[in-house]
């Protein structure tokens, strides 16, 4: 898969928020993410898949993105929230990484 068209992983949309991002977040959910992260597992994720919504809906000029990434969402069945993520993707050869976190762990000779 191309990555331009990969989905990211749940870590990946977590790690990719800007402050813009969770400032939308606590607007909508009424609460910081990191709240949500500890307290409601559900709604954290409805959050993370509302952000990738939002910067789609941007990405393609709409009228009021945020808006309507967030009537997306809430009204999205729980368990279609994991297909907005991508699947983490294991080492098959240490020796030759293909994930950014691989490579990180690459160790000199």
């Amino acid at each position: 898969m191309n990555e331009a068209t990969r989905k990211p992983t749940y870590d990946e949309a977590l790690e990719s928020l800007t402050g813009y991002d969770e400032h939308a977040i606590e607007q909508r959910f009424g609460v910081d993410i990191n709240t949500l992260l500890r307290s409601n597992a559900i709604k954290a994720s409805r959050a993370l898949v509302y952000v990738l919504l939002k910067r789609a809906n941007e990405e393609q000029d709409l009228k009021d993105p945020a808006g309507k990434a967030y009537k997306a969402v809430m009204e999205a069945p729980m368990g279609t929230l994991t297909d907005y993520f991508g699947d983490d993707v294991d080492e098959i050869d240490e020796a030759e990484p293909v994930t950014d976190a691989g490579k990180d762990d690459e160790q000199p000779a």
